[in-house]
C-alpha cells in the first residue's frame, strides 16, 4: 500500500484528523487515494513550537489540552500509525494548515488512526511501498472523536488531560487559547467573552468546577516590542490571543 513519510506532530495531527492539508514541494501524477501514514525518525525538537505560525501553535496547544493528542515528546516515531484518503491538489485552501503560496496542498479525509502502531518501519522519500499491508487488509483502526468545550445553561465545560486539571486546581485559573475552532463559542462579541457564571474541567471521570470570578482577553505579544503578534492567515491579519478565567468558590455539587 502508498505510504508518506511525515515528521510528527504533523503525522499525528492528520491521523487524529485535525491537520485537513499536507503541503508540500510535488505531487504524484494520480490522485493517490487512500495512504498509509508513516511518521518519520525525527523527535519533536524542544524549540519546534517557536518555528512555527503561532495559530498552529494555538490549535496543538488545545489539542494537548483537551487531551484529544499526547504530549509532543510522548508522539510515536519510525512507526505507520493510521491511514488517510487523499482527495486532491490545490494550489490554495482556507483551512487554517495551508502552508501558503509556495506549498502544493494535498486535501485530506476521512482519518483513521491504528489501534496499535505498526513499530520500527524505516521512512522513504516520496510515495513509498508498503507491502505487508493492503486496503483490503488494514490491520484495526479507529476514527478519533474529537473533545470539544461546550456550554450547558450558564456553565463553560471544558474537556482537560490530568496534568491541566491538576495546574488549574493548584493555580486557581485555567487558560485557553482561542483558535478558529473556538472564536465563535469564546468570543461571539468582538471585544467581548462568553456570558456565563461557572467551569467544569472535565478528565475521564474527576471533574472540577469553579465559579468564575473574573476572565480576560489576552493577546500573544512579541517579547521584544511588547505588541500583539499579529500573522497573516490566508492573507488576512489575524491576532492570536487566549482568555484566562480566575476562579472563585468551588462547586461541589
Amino acid at each position: 500500500m502508498k505510504t508518506l513519510s511525515i515528521q510528527q506532530p504533523w503525522a499525528t495531527l492528520i491521523c487524529h484528523g485535525i491537520k485537513d492539508v499536507e503541503n508540500r514541494t510535488w505531487k504524484p501524477t494520480t490522485i493517490p487515494g487512500k495512504i498509509l501514514i508513516h511518521a518519520s525518525s525525527k523527535k519533536v525538537t524542544k524549540n519546534f513550537l517557536y518555528q512555527i505560525p503561532i495559530e498552529w501553535v494555538s490549535i496543538i496547544n488545545n489539542e494537548i489540552l483537551m487531551n484529544n493528542i499526547p504530549e509532543l515528546k510522548d508522539l510515536p516515531t519510525s512507526a505507520i500509525i493510521g491511514y488517510v484518503e487523499i482527495k486532491g491538489f490545490s494550489d490554495k485552501t482556507d483551512s487554517v494548515w495551508d502552508g501558503g503560496d509556495e506549498a502544493i496542498k494535498w486535501l485530506l479525509g476521512d482519518a483513521y488512526l491504528f489501534d496499535e502502531p505498526i513499530l520500527d518501519v524505516k521512512g522513504k522519500l516520496n510515495l513509498f511501498d508498503y507491502p505487508e499491508i493492503d486496503e483490503d487488509n488494514l490491520p484495526p483502526a479507529h476514527k478519533i472523536e474529537l473533545k470539544k468545550p461546550t456550554i450547558e445553561d450558564d456553565e463553560l465545560i471544558i474537556p482537560v488531560n490530568e496534568q491541566v486539571l491538576l495546574e488549574a486546581e493548584q493555580n486557581q485559573s485555567f487558560c485557553i487559547d482561542v483558535t478558529v475552532d473556538n472564536e465563535d463559542m469564546l468570543c461571539p462579541e468582538p471585544d467581548g467573552i462568553l456570558s456565563v457564571n461557572s467551569i467544569r474541567l472535565v478528565c475521564g471521570d474527576k471533574v472540577l468546577k469553579y465559579v468564575i470570578k473574573d476572565k480576560g482577553v489576552f493577546a500573544y505579544t512579541n517579547e521584544e516590542t511588547g505588541e500583539p503578534i499579529i500573522e497573516e492567515w490566508n492573507g488576512e491579519e489575524y491576532q492570536w490571543y487566549y482568555i484566562d478565567f480566575a476562579f472563585g468558590d468551588k462547586i461541589t455539587k
